[in-house]
Protein backbone atom coordinates (compact mmCIF):
# COMPACT_ATOMS: atom_id res chain seq x y z
CA UNK A 1 0.00 0.00 0.00
CA UNK A 2 1.41 3.36 -1.04
CA UNK A 3 1.66 6.21 1.47
CA UNK A 4 -1.14 8.80 1.14
CA UNK A 5 -0.32 12.06 -0.73
CA UNK A 6 -0.45 13.93 2.59
CA UNK A 7 2.64 11.97 3.76
CA UNK A 8 4.58 13.09 0.71
CA UNK A 9 3.61 16.71 1.33
CA UNK A 10 4.67 16.44 4.98
CA UNK A 11 7.98 14.82 4.06
CA UNK A 12 8.64 17.39 1.35
CA UNK A 13 7.88 20.31 3.65
CA UNK A 14 10.12 18.94 6.40
CA UNK A 15 12.88 18.38 3.86
CA UNK A 16 12.64 22.01 2.75
CA UNK A 17 12.71 23.29 6.33
CA UNK A 18 15.67 20.99 7.12
CA UNK A 19 17.53 22.37 4.10
CA UNK A 20 16.70 25.97 5.07
CA UNK A 21 17.87 25.49 8.66
CA UNK A 22 20.98 23.71 7.38
CA UNK A 23 21.82 26.71 5.18
CA UNK A 24 21.35 29.00 8.18
CA UNK A 25 23.75 26.86 10.24
CA UNK A 26 26.23 26.82 7.35
CA UNK A 27 26.35 30.59 6.92
CA UNK A 28 26.26 31.41 10.66
CA UNK A 29 29.16 29.12 11.63
CA UNK A 30 32.87 29.86 11.46
CA UNK A 31 34.02 26.63 9.81
CA UNK A 32 37.71 27.38 10.29
CA UNK A 33 37.14 27.52 14.03
CA UNK A 34 34.99 24.39 13.73
CA UNK A 35 37.83 22.56 11.96
CA UNK A 36 40.36 23.68 14.56
CA UNK A 37 38.14 22.25 17.31
CA UNK A 38 37.98 18.89 15.56
CA UNK A 39 41.75 18.76 15.02
CA UNK A 40 42.45 19.16 18.74
CA UNK A 41 39.65 16.86 19.88
CA UNK A 42 40.62 14.32 22.54
CA UNK A 43 39.47 10.90 21.40
CA UNK A 44 39.56 9.38 24.88
CA UNK A 45 36.74 11.73 25.89
CA UNK A 46 34.82 10.82 22.75
CA UNK A 47 35.14 7.19 23.83
CA UNK A 48 33.79 8.12 27.26
CA UNK A 49 30.85 9.84 25.58
CA UNK A 50 30.16 6.62 23.67
CA UNK A 51 30.17 4.62 26.91
CA UNK A 52 27.90 7.17 28.62
CA UNK A 53 25.29 6.85 25.90
CA UNK A 54 25.69 3.09 26.03
CA UNK A 55 24.76 3.32 29.72
CA UNK A 56 21.76 5.49 28.81
CA UNK A 57 20.64 2.89 26.27
CA UNK A 58 21.09 0.04 28.77
CA UNK A 59 19.00 1.90 31.36
CA UNK A 60 16.30 2.50 28.74
CA UNK A 61 16.23 -1.25 28.09
CA UNK A 62 15.85 -1.92 31.84
CA UNK A 63 13.03 0.61 32.11
CA UNK A 64 11.07 -0.79 29.19
CA UNK A 65 11.61 -4.40 30.27
CA UNK A 66 10.27 -3.52 33.73
CA UNK A 67 7.09 -2.18 32.15
CA UNK A 68 6.77 -5.15 29.81
CA UNK A 69 7.06 -7.58 32.74
CA UNK A 70 4.34 -5.67 34.59
CA UNK A 71 2.07 -6.11 31.57
CA UNK A 72 2.77 -9.90 31.66
CA UNK A 73 4.22 -9.79 28.15
CA UNK A 74 6.44 -12.79 27.36
CA UNK A 75 9.40 -10.79 26.03
CA UNK A 76 12.97 -11.64 26.98
CA UNK A 77 15.48 -9.05 28.14
CA UNK A 78 17.61 -9.72 25.05
CA UNK A 79 14.61 -9.13 22.80
CA UNK A 80 13.82 -5.90 24.66
CA UNK A 81 17.41 -4.76 24.05
CA UNK A 82 17.18 -5.65 20.35
CA UNK A 83 13.96 -3.70 19.84
CA UNK A 84 15.29 -0.73 21.83
CA UNK A 85 18.34 -0.48 19.56
CA UNK A 86 16.20 -0.93 16.43
CA UNK A 87 13.97 1.90 17.67
CA UNK A 88 17.05 4.06 18.25
CA UNK A 89 18.14 3.35 14.67
CA UNK A 90 14.79 4.43 13.27
CA UNK A 91 14.86 7.60 15.39
CA UNK A 92 17.86 8.65 13.30
CA UNK A 93 16.38 7.99 9.86
CA UNK A 94 12.61 8.61 10.11
CA UNK A 95 10.97 12.05 10.06
CA UNK A 96 10.46 13.32 13.59
CA UNK A 97 12.41 12.22 16.65
CA UNK A 98 9.99 9.58 17.92
CA UNK A 99 9.61 7.47 14.78
CA UNK A 100 11.52 4.72 16.55
CA UNK A 101 8.75 4.45 19.13
CA UNK A 102 6.26 3.72 16.33
CA UNK A 103 8.52 0.99 14.93
CA UNK A 104 8.99 -0.55 18.40
CA UNK A 105 5.21 -0.54 18.87
CA UNK A 106 4.73 -2.24 15.50
CA UNK A 107 7.25 -5.02 16.21
CA UNK A 108 6.24 -5.69 19.80
CA UNK A 109 2.52 -5.78 19.00
CA UNK A 110 3.20 -8.41 16.31
CA UNK A 111 5.16 -10.56 18.72
CA UNK A 112 2.72 -10.30 21.63
CA UNK A 113 -0.66 -9.84 19.89
CA UNK A 114 -2.64 -10.95 22.94
CA UNK A 115 -1.12 -8.07 24.95
CA UNK A 116 -1.11 -5.49 22.15
CA UNK A 117 -2.74 -2.52 23.99
CA UNK A 118 -0.61 -3.10 27.10
CA UNK A 119 2.73 -3.35 25.30
CA UNK A 120 1.99 -0.29 23.16
CA UNK A 121 1.03 1.61 26.30
CA UNK A 122 4.34 0.51 27.88
CA UNK A 123 6.14 2.51 25.17
CA UNK A 124 3.96 5.56 25.87
CA UNK A 125 4.57 5.15 29.60
CA UNK A 126 8.30 4.79 29.03
CA UNK A 127 8.35 8.11 27.16
CA UNK A 128 6.27 9.83 29.85
CA UNK A 129 8.54 8.56 32.64
CA UNK A 130 11.52 9.88 30.71
CA UNK A 131 9.91 13.31 30.48
CA UNK A 132 8.98 13.39 34.16
CA UNK A 133 12.47 12.33 35.23
CA UNK A 134 13.94 15.03 33.00
CA UNK A 135 11.63 17.56 34.65
CA UNK A 136 12.69 16.61 38.18
CA UNK A 137 16.40 16.71 37.31
CA UNK A 138 16.36 19.79 35.10
CA UNK A 139 13.90 22.14 36.78
CA UNK A 140 16.20 22.83 39.73
CA UNK A 141 19.06 23.62 37.33
CA UNK A 142 16.85 25.96 35.29
CA UNK A 143 15.52 27.76 38.37
CA UNK A 144 19.04 28.28 39.76
CA UNK A 145 20.03 29.84 36.40
CA UNK A 146 16.71 31.59 35.85
CA UNK A 147 18.10 35.12 35.46
CA UNK A 148 20.88 34.04 33.11
CA UNK A 149 18.62 31.83 30.98
CA UNK A 150 15.81 34.39 30.68
CA UNK A 151 18.19 37.25 29.90
CA UNK A 152 18.46 35.97 26.31
CA UNK A 153 15.27 36.06 24.15
CA UNK A 154 15.80 32.56 22.69
CA UNK A 155 16.37 30.81 25.99
CA UNK A 156 13.58 32.81 27.65
CA UNK A 157 11.05 31.53 25.09
CA UNK A 158 12.46 27.99 25.45
CA UNK A 159 12.14 28.10 29.25
CA UNK A 160 8.49 29.19 29.00
CA UNK A 161 7.86 26.43 26.46
CA UNK A 162 9.54 23.96 28.82
CA UNK A 163 7.19 24.72 31.72
CA UNK A 164 4.14 24.83 29.42
CA UNK A 165 5.03 21.43 27.98
CA UNK A 166 5.44 19.85 31.39
CA UNK A 167 2.18 21.34 32.62
CA UNK A 168 0.57 19.35 29.79
CA UNK A 169 2.55 16.18 30.68
CA UNK A 170 1.45 16.32 34.32
CA UNK A 171 -2.14 16.99 33.23
CA UNK A 172 -2.05 13.81 31.14
CA UNK A 173 -0.57 11.86 34.04
CA UNK A 174 -3.24 13.23 36.38
CA UNK A 175 -6.12 12.36 34.04
CA UNK A 176 -4.69 8.88 33.62
CA UNK A 177 -5.09 8.13 37.31
CA UNK A 178 -8.89 8.18 36.99
CA UNK A 179 -10.58 5.00 35.85
CA UNK A 180 -13.68 4.69 33.63
CA UNK A 181 -13.23 8.07 31.95
CA UNK A 182 -16.03 7.23 29.53
CA UNK A 183 -18.51 7.73 32.41
CA UNK A 184 -17.36 11.34 32.76
CA UNK A 185 -16.75 12.09 29.07
CA UNK A 186 -19.57 10.65 26.98
CA UNK A 187 -17.80 11.33 23.66
CA UNK A 188 -15.26 8.61 24.54
CA UNK A 189 -18.02 6.01 24.13
CA UNK A 190 -18.44 6.92 20.46
CA UNK A 191 -14.84 6.98 19.23
CA UNK A 192 -13.46 4.15 17.03
CA UNK A 193 -11.42 1.34 18.59
CA UNK A 194 -12.96 2.09 21.98
CA UNK A 195 -12.30 -1.42 23.29
CA UNK A 196 -8.58 -1.23 22.46
CA UNK A 197 -8.39 2.22 24.03
CA UNK A 198 -10.10 0.95 27.17
CA UNK A 199 -7.58 -1.90 27.43
CA UNK A 200 -4.74 0.54 26.89
CA UNK A 201 -6.22 2.81 29.56
CA UNK A 202 -6.33 -0.05 32.06
CA UNK A 203 -2.69 -0.85 31.32
CA UNK A 204 -1.80 2.82 31.74
CA UNK A 205 -3.48 2.93 35.15
CA UNK A 206 -1.68 -0.29 36.12
CA UNK A 207 1.68 1.32 35.31
CA UNK A 208 0.80 4.51 37.18
CA UNK A 209 -0.51 2.78 40.28
CA UNK A 210 2.13 0.04 40.47
CA UNK A 211 4.88 1.49 42.68
CA UNK A 212 7.53 -0.86 41.27
CA UNK A 213 6.67 0.20 37.71
CA UNK A 214 6.37 3.90 38.41
CA UNK A 215 9.21 4.47 40.83
CA UNK A 216 11.44 1.81 39.27
CA UNK A 217 10.87 3.39 35.87
CA UNK A 218 11.57 6.82 37.35
CA UNK A 219 14.82 5.55 38.88
CA UNK A 220 16.05 4.20 35.54
CA UNK A 221 14.89 7.38 33.78
CA UNK A 222 16.78 9.70 36.15
CA UNK A 223 19.98 7.67 35.73
CA UNK A 224 19.48 7.61 31.94
CA UNK A 225 19.12 11.40 31.91
CA UNK A 226 22.41 11.75 33.77
CA UNK A 227 23.94 9.41 31.19
CA UNK A 228 22.74 11.73 28.42
CA UNK A 229 24.22 14.71 30.25
CA UNK A 230 27.49 12.81 30.61
CA UNK A 231 27.48 12.09 26.87
CA UNK A 232 27.30 15.72 25.80
CA UNK A 233 29.59 16.93 28.57
CA UNK A 234 32.24 14.38 27.54
CA UNK A 235 32.01 15.67 23.96
CA UNK A 236 32.40 19.26 25.22
CA UNK A 237 35.54 18.26 27.13
CA UNK A 238 36.84 16.44 24.05
CA UNK A 239 36.44 19.73 22.15
CA UNK A 240 38.10 21.75 24.97
CA UNK A 241 35.05 24.01 25.25
CA UNK A 242 35.48 24.71 28.96
CA UNK A 243 31.73 24.45 29.64
CA UNK A 244 30.42 24.04 33.18
CA UNK A 245 28.67 20.65 33.52
CA UNK A 246 25.57 22.13 35.15
CA UNK A 247 25.29 25.00 32.64
CA UNK A 248 25.27 22.45 29.83
CA UNK A 249 22.87 20.18 31.72
CA UNK A 250 20.39 23.05 32.16
CA UNK A 251 19.99 23.65 28.42
CA UNK A 252 19.88 19.99 27.28
CA UNK A 253 16.15 19.58 28.11
CA UNK A 254 15.41 22.83 26.28
CA UNK A 255 17.21 21.51 23.20
CA UNK A 256 15.44 18.16 23.54
CA UNK A 257 11.99 19.74 23.66
CA UNK A 258 12.66 22.01 20.69
CA UNK A 259 13.69 19.00 18.59
CA UNK A 260 10.34 17.36 19.42
CA UNK A 261 8.68 19.98 17.22
CA UNK A 262 8.28 18.01 13.96
CA UNK A 263 9.53 20.63 11.49
CA UNK A 264 12.78 18.97 10.35
CA UNK A 265 13.87 15.42 9.57
CA UNK A 266 14.97 13.69 12.76
CA UNK A 267 15.55 17.06 14.46
CA UNK A 268 18.60 17.71 12.23
CA UNK A 269 19.30 21.42 11.93
CA UNK A 270 16.83 22.33 14.66
CA UNK A 271 19.10 20.71 17.24
CA UNK A 272 22.20 22.55 16.01
CA UNK A 273 20.40 25.90 15.89
CA UNK A 274 19.09 25.34 19.41
CA UNK A 275 22.58 24.61 20.74
CA UNK A 276 23.90 27.71 18.96
CA UNK A 277 21.38 30.02 20.59
CA UNK A 278 20.86 28.38 23.97
CA UNK A 279 24.57 28.23 24.84
CA UNK A 280 25.00 31.98 24.33
CA UNK A 281 24.24 32.44 28.03
CA UNK A 282 27.27 30.26 28.84
CA UNK A 283 29.52 32.25 26.49
CA UNK A 284 29.97 29.45 23.95
CA UNK A 285 30.89 30.49 20.36
CA UNK A 286 28.51 29.30 17.63
CA UNK A 287 31.12 27.06 16.01
CA UNK A 288 31.75 25.29 19.33
CA UNK A 289 28.03 24.83 19.93
CA UNK A 290 27.51 23.29 16.48
CA UNK A 291 30.50 21.00 17.00
CA UNK A 292 29.06 19.91 20.36
CA UNK A 293 25.65 19.21 18.83
CA UNK A 294 27.05 17.23 15.90
CA UNK A 295 29.51 15.39 18.15
CA UNK A 296 26.88 14.34 20.68
CA UNK A 297 24.41 13.42 17.96
CA UNK A 298 27.16 11.49 16.19
CA UNK A 299 27.70 9.37 19.30
CA UNK A 300 23.96 8.63 19.44
CA UNK A 301 24.04 7.86 15.71
CA UNK A 302 26.78 5.26 16.29
CA UNK A 303 24.52 3.43 18.74
CA UNK A 304 21.71 3.80 16.21
CA UNK A 305 23.91 2.14 13.58
CA UNK A 306 24.38 -0.79 15.97
CA UNK A 307 20.59 -0.97 16.02
CA UNK A 308 20.63 -0.86 12.22
CA UNK A 309 22.91 -3.88 12.07
CA UNK A 310 20.60 -5.72 14.46
CA UNK A 311 17.62 -4.74 12.33
CA UNK A 312 19.27 -6.13 9.19
CA UNK A 313 20.22 -9.40 10.90
CA UNK A 314 17.17 -10.34 12.88
CA UNK A 315 13.76 -11.53 11.81
CA UNK A 316 10.76 -10.82 13.96
CA UNK A 317 9.07 -13.80 15.52
CA UNK A 318 6.04 -13.19 13.33
CA UNK A 319 8.12 -13.25 10.14
CA UNK A 320 9.75 -16.52 11.18
CA UNK A 321 6.37 -18.10 11.85
CA UNK A 322 5.10 -16.94 8.47
CA UNK A 323 8.13 -18.53 6.78
CA UNK A 324 7.58 -21.77 8.67
CA UNK A 325 3.93 -21.79 7.59
CA UNK A 326 4.87 -21.22 3.95
CA UNK A 327 7.47 -24.03 4.08
CA UNK A 328 4.97 -26.34 5.75
CA UNK A 329 2.30 -25.69 3.11
CA UNK A 330 4.59 -26.42 0.16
Amino acid sequence: MNPPPKSYWSLGLRSLVTAAVGLYIYFSTDWKEFGALLKQARLNWVGLAFLCYGATTFLSVCRWHLLLKASSAAVSGWRTAQLTLVGLFYNQILPGVMGGDVVKALYISREVPDKKPAVIMSIVMERLLGFVAMFFVSTALILIRWNALTSEPETRIAVYFYFGFFALVFLILGIGTFGHLEKHFSFLQKIPFRKALEEGGRAYQLFLRNPVCFWGGMFFSVLAHFGLMGTFYSVSVALNMGLDFWDLASILPLVGLVTLIPITLGGWGTREAAFQHFLIFAGSPKASSVALSLGGTGVILLWGLIGGVIYLRFKSRGELLEKEDRDHNR
